[in-house]
């Protein structure tokens, strides 16, 4: 993972090598710097402007940023007397000559870390008398990076599945849904849920996520939602008979939910699977008194960490019928669409982003809409439910199993290049098809992280 050895403000990591040194939290390495040029500035830029026929001035072009140039000056090396030449063989070894770029993170103030993804250009040291001693100063190193925009260290995700409706209102029923807002939304706090087996529980920004790390068809990873009985990994109290519906608006790659019936003492007596992707709905059992909802897998994942996304959970209590209040009342709620299909991403930073989209089926003429831009991507593909199209806006490519589909762009469809969240706004990325009746176990995950100049 990119900067997990920066700790504190005053370190660089430049993959497996740390520079500098962060007293505060006692992290010292036996390099130091004095000067970051070409980090903290503006790129330079490529200018559009054409001289102005017969009058002073020219008409404004576009502004484009080049290559971003950094260059760490003053880098010394200290060691014990006689034990510098490791220090420097293992600087050498980190700083070669290498083809691809890698990231550069580096961690100045108390805005955190940040990075760029850069390729090595320079390295100088300047051995002198004092080499022996310990000590070399005056060194420098340089990186240049093709994309001149900095990052946030975090990558941020949003997920939806296709709009679907809601299956209307239960007439037998006073109430339903029993999960707390933030286990709705799948956001933090983690408390929320529990790690079965084959995983474990972590947050990506506000978003909870699980990481598979064992699964297979007899042994499946599983997490569950805590509930409110207690302990919380029993999940929520029902009665024999009693319905449970349990609803994910997106199931994240390769999951199947169940629920899990629990006896008194706390035993497992039986589970009731999907009846559609996404969705379970069972009947308590004899013997249960507890209904607990659970996420599996049977493989790892790809990737292997995964929201857990939007879910509901539906134990309704028996009751005369629904509450129609009074005049001085709202009267009933008719409920909120099983998914709308949107997502909500926001870029806090300085500069343009450009979000991986991945679109998994099954799904027919899959697109994605920017409705404040009117930007859109759209593919005349029919994807399997095995399929995953993976969509660099930034590269401008569009990948399925490897391969091409840029050929497959309808003729709405606008350049790759084009779909882009602005700086510091919160942008809605709408997920769409052509299916007459979408499919639940389709999704849409956008994956971006706030840049800056």
């Amino acid at each position: 993972m990119a900067g997990e050895l920066v700790t504190g403000p005053g370190l660089i990591q430049w993959g497996t090598l740390l520079l500098g040194r962060w007293q505060a939290g006692a992290t010292v390495t036996p390099y130091r710097w004095q000067k970051l040029s070409g980090w903290a500035e503006t790129p330079g830029l490529d200018s559009g402007n054409a001289p102005r026929a017969q009058q002073h001035g020219s008409y404004a072009g576009r502004l484009l940023a080049q290559t971003r140039t950094v260059t760490l000056e003053g880098l010394t090396v200290r060691a014990p007397a006689g034990q510098i030449g490791a220090a420097v063989r293992a600087l050498e070894a980190a700083t070669g000559i290498e083809q691809d770029e890698q990231p550069l993170v580096v961690w100045l103030d108390d805005r955190g870390p940040m990075m760029i993804r850069a390729r090595l250009t320079r390295r100088a040291l300047a051995p002198d008398g004092s080499w022996a001693l310990g000590y070399s100063g005056g060194g420098a190193v340089q990186w240049e990076a093709t994309d001149p925009r900095r990052y946030d260290l975090t990558e941020q995700t949003a997920s939806a599945g296709l709009p679907r409706s809601e299956s209307g209102l239960d007439w037998s029923v006073t109430t339903g849904q029993v999960l707390i807002p933030a286990q709705q939304a799948g956001q933090t706090p983690t408390s929320g849920w529990w790690a079965a087996q084959g995983l474990t529980v972590g947050s990506a920004g506000p978003a909870v996520t699980v990481t598979v790390t064992a699964a297979s068809a007899g042994t499946p990873a599983m997490v569950g939602w805590s509930g409110t009985a207690a302990p919380a990994t029993l999940g929520w109290p029902v009665t024999v008979g009693q319905a449970v519906r349990f609803v994910a608006d997106a199931l994240p790659p390769g999951a199947a939910l169940a629920v899990h019936w629990v006896s008194g003492a706390g035993a497992y007596l039986s589970q009731s699977g999907e009846t559609a992707p996404g969705l379970v709905v069972g009947t308590a059992p004899a013997g249960t008194a507890y209904a607990r909802p659970i996420m599996m897998w049977t493989a790892v994942p790809s990737p292997a960490t995964v929201p857990v996304g939007q879910t509901r959970l539906y134990i309704p209590d028996p009751g005369p019928g629904l509450p129609w209040g009074s005049p001085t009342e709202s009267g009933l709620t008719w409920g909120t669409p099983g998914s709308t299909g949107d997502m909500t991403c926001t870029n806090a930073g300085s500069a343009a982003t450009f979000p991986v989209i991945e679109i998994r089926g099954p799904a027919t003429t899959p697109s994605v809409t920017l409705p404040a831009s009117g930007v859109v991507l759209e593919y005349d593909l029919t994807l399997a439910a095995s399929d995953v199209l993976v969509i660099d806006t930034l590269a401008g490519t569009v990948l399925l199993g490897g391969q091409s589909r840029l050929g497959y762009a309808t003729n709405r469809s606008q350049p790759e290049g084009t779909f882009s969240l602005p700086k510091l706004a919160t942008s809605t990325v709408s997920f769409r098809s052509s299916d007459a009746v979408p499919n639940p176990a389709a999704s849409c995950t956008v994956r971006w992280r706030s840049a800056y100049w």
